[in-house]
């Protein structure tokens, strides 16, 4: 039994020592070549086993004794290539063709024995060298606006060990970089200008990357934008002494290229395009058409202008001309002056004088010049001014270039007296015309106000004389009203009798010994008349003479639903009685209730309402 074991145990040993995996721990290789990295194993020809290859973790490829391929995805797509030989010396290969900087990683393989613990494995670290090379390249121009701060020129390389940048713009190496490290052997590298002024327009930047085995480099160019100005030493006002030769040149510095418009007197002036140095144009104008005396003095104003921005230059021109002849020259004796005067000579704002030259016959009995825009002369207090009869005037320009215009004769007239006659006393006249007519108004609406406030403070005089007191100033008197002089119902409801909901009263007027009367009708029941019940139907059935009926349903200026007929009656103005016999004394008085009263007034004057919300009986 001992003898058994221990060949066993010689068995396996021989077994363990038979099965092993070997492959090389680094391999370098350069970026864009290919790599071949080869596993070689024994074991014996009758074991079954298993062998894979992981890259960065991940199977890439794996089989047995009769087949070994790779997986269906990995990293490497079809530049991934495997092979075997199991010969002697059994062999797995992987072939990676086109080789990038991010395979640089660790591949690791291991082989399995079936049916038993036994396995084998090897690690081999690829390592891919290179570069730099060129990830985000620089721009062939940079556009960039005047004043920018903090402006960024990145670009990124990748390689392997990393790439050394030098920066170089305008010739000066002493500038800011920046570094950022990023995945896969990327680098970012970053310039920093401080801040764009117009002159680094067309300045040149640049770098060059060192890396393993080679170095590139790339520059490129700034091109700063930045608003139109004028270039030119500012003059505030350009003299021409020859108006048949006025050019008028400006250059205007601006990037991108401005263009200019000018305009002078209000009318525009054509613009040429001659020659540009760097960002610097010139532009030319011919002004001689445009220089007319009108315009002496005034402002050209060019208008330059691009894309960022726009400026505007003026001058005042000046420049030589013959001022003309003035216009509308008048010359008369007063008193003891000779008055000339004349319309200005339109020189626009460049000054013109005048000379004034007075005549007796061909003798020069006076000379003066007045002041720049003047237009009028006097000659006086000389025992000359009689003798005066010819007046001539020449306008002369009083600028850089002084120029006579032509002459203007005029004679002296004796000045006549333009007051028309009974001027004066006409506006006179009609001033106190119309003061009377405004003092009359203003009588007349005083004694108006006056009435009015008379009337409000005693209505009394407003009385028709019949002891009843009108409604209002405004309310007519009743137009209903009888020959008698009795009112009837009709005219009360009219002149704002007031109306009570539920007894349907009519308050009637206070009367002149401070009494009232009330009439109240609900439907066909009696009346109260100051406080005594009445027979409304017997009054019905048995109405006076002077007794006035109403039906409500007819009436047009109340449109309530009919009610029973309403009765008015009067009384005398100075007694709470009817002629004499006091109706409170019981059914006896209803004869003399409505008895004729005695006449206060003539039988033609109606009788009025009386306060607002009441109404004579």
């Amino acid at each position: 039994m001992l003898n058994i074991a221990i060949l066993c145990l010689s068995c396996y040993i021989n077994y363990v020592s038979c099965l092993s995996l070997t492959s090389p721990d680094i391999i370098e290789k350069v970026v864009g070549r290919s790599v071949t990295i080869t596993y070689v194993t024994d074991f014996a020809d009758n074991d079954i086993f298993y062998f894979e290859i992981n890259y960065n973790n991940s199977q890439i490829a794996g089989g047995t004794k009769g087949f070994f391929g790779k997986t269906p995805s990995t990293p490497f797509g079809n530049r991934l290539g495997t092979s075997s030989s199991l010969q002697s010396q059994k062999k797995y290969s992987l072939r990676i063709d086109n080789l990038k900087y991010n395979d640089t990683g660790l591949f690791f393989a291991e082989i399995r024995i079936f049916g038993s613990n036994l396995k084998a494995n090897s690690t081999t670290k690829l390592i891919i060298y290179g570069g730099p090379s060129i990830i985000s390249n620089l721009s062939s121009t940079y556009t960039v606006e005047e004043n920018t701060t903090n402006y960024k020129v990145p670009i990124i390389l990748q390689g392997h060990p990393k790439p050394q940048v030098t920066w170089e713009f305008d010739g000066n190496k002493n500038v800011r970089v920046e570094t950022i490290d990023e995945k896969k052997r990327k680098y970012r590298y970053i310039l920093t200008i401080s801040i764009i002024t117009r002159e680094m327009n067309g300045k040149v930047l640049s770098y060059e990357a060192v890396g393993n085995r080679s170095k590139i480099n790339e520059t490129a160019k700034l091109n700063v934008t930045y608003s139109p100005t004028f270039c030119d030493t500012a003059v505030k006002v350009i003299e021409f002494e020859e108006v048949a030769s006025a050019m008028f040149t400006t250059h205007v510095c601006g990037n991108p290229m401005p263009t200019v418009s000018m305009e002078f007197g209000g009318q525009s002036v054509a613009v040429t395009h001659n020659t540009a140095e760097k960002d610097k144009y010139k532009y030319t104008a011919n002004l001689t058409s445009y220089l007319k005396p009108s315009r002496c003095g005034r402002e050209l104003i060019a208008t330059a202008e691009n894309s960022i921005g726009e400026k505007t230059s003026k001058v005042v021109l000046k420049y030589k001309f013959t001022p003309g002849k003035v216009q509308n020259l008048k010359s008369s004796r007063k008193d003891k002056c000779i008055i000339t005067t004349w319309k200005n000579v339109d020189t626009g704002n460049c000054e013109v004088w005048y000379t004034v030259k007075y005549y007796g016959g061909e003798e020069l009995l006076h000379k003066q010049n007045t002041s720049s825009g003047k237009v009028g002369a006097s000659f006086c207090d000389s025992d000359k001014v009689p003798k005066v009869n010819i007046t001539r005037i020449v306008a002369i320009s009083n600028d850089t270039f002084k120029q006579e215009g032509e002459e203007e004769i005029v004679t002296v007239v004796v000045a006549k007296d333009e007051t028309k006659p009974g001027t004066k006393k006409t506006v006179i006249i009609v001033v106190v015309c119309l003061l009377t007519i405004l003092l009359v108004i203003i009588l007349v609406v005083c004694w108006i106000v006056y009435k009015k406030k008379k009337n409000k403070q005693d209505p009394e005089k407003e009385s028709t004389g019949s002891g009843r007191r009108p409604l209002n100033q405004g309310t007519p008197l009743p137009h209903h009203s009888d020959a008698d002089g009795y009112a009837i119902a009709d005219d009360l409801i009219e002149n704002n009798v007031e109306r009570k909901n539920n007894t349907e009263g009519i308050s009637l007027a206070q009367l002149d010994d401070g009494t009232y009367d009330q009439l109240e009708v609900m439907n066909d029941n009696p009346y109260i008349k100051n406080g005594a019940i009445v027979d409304n139907a017997a009054a019905k059935a048995y109405p006076p003479n002077n007794m006035k009926t109403y039906d409500s349903a007819t009436n047009a200026v109340d449109k309530q639903p009919k009610k029973p007929e309403v009765y008015a009656y009067s009384r005398p103005r100075n007694t709470g009685d009817y002629n004499g016999v006091n109706p409170l004394a019981g059914k006896s008085t209803n004869q003399n209730l409505y008895s004729e009263p005695e006449r206060q007034t003539s039988p033609e004057q109606p009788l009025g309402a009386g306060k607002s919300g009441a109404a004579n009986p």
